[in-house]
């Protein structure tokens, strides 16, 4: 397979570190090796970064898990927290995704840099990251989950379903298959219908950990 580096930035904001139990922030150490291990081997793969990468999560990394991070290679890891432009019209470029935003994603563009929560909460904080991109002026967007399915609860996912989502999209340009490539088949109850009716398939409860606010 010939791979394809796709000229977009995608940083995983691990700066909610004190806000996560001892069991949620292990769970979040895992997510992030499996996003790193995603790009690796994706036909399509982009610019990923970590950033607030410290206290506890840094600790996890170092000890438990042998310091494999500092073997990581295309990928880079900030301990302090992303530098957004101070320039408006670069800051648009500039997109905080967030099931709870109204701005829906339709394409994901090139020479954009897209951030992704890296939490898991259990539905806790509602609005999270939402309220963090509003206070830095950046805009928010939201994967067309509704449209292509229907979650139990909250439309939330974990953070390298999120990747991995958004990686799949890069490759098929389709949002349906995306989301198919992604979700476990046994989580959806029914596909799509394209029909008049336009039916949207439901997910078993309990089906993904919630992620990403």
């Amino acid at each position: 397979m010939v791979r394809h580096h796709v000229e977009l930035d995608v940083i995983i904001d691990c700066g909610f570190d004190e806000m996560m139990k001892p069991e949620e922030l292990n769970s979040l150490g895992s997510q992030i090796i499996r996003c790193y291990s995603d790009n690796k081997k994706s036909e399509k793969y982009v610019n990923l970064k970590l950033s607030s990468f410290n206290k506890s999560l840094k600790e996890r990394f170092t000890t438990v898990m042998r310091n494999q991070h500092l073997q990581w290679k295309n990928i880079e890891i900030l301990e302090e927290e992303y530098h957004f432009p101070n320039d408006p019209e670069d800051l648009k470029n500039w997109v905080y995704l967030s099931s709870d935003s109204s701005n829906l994603i339709e394409t994901l563009e090139p020479h954009r840099t897209y951030i992704i929560g890296g939490i898991v909460d259990k539905g806790r904080y509602k609005n999270l990251c939402k309220d963090k991109a509003e206070k830095q002026g950046i805009q928010t967007g939201r994967l067309p989950i509704d449209e292509f399915i229907k979650i139990s609860g909250r439309r939330v996912l974990t953070t390298n379903h999120v990747f991995e989502i958004l990686l799949q999209w890069l490759v098929t340009k389709d949002w349906k298959l995306a989301f198919e490539n992604v979700i476990p088949p046994r989580k959806l109850l029914s596909n799509v219908h394209q029909d008049n009716t336009s039916k949207k398939p439901q997910l078993e409860s309990n089906q993904i950990a919630e992620n990403s606010s």
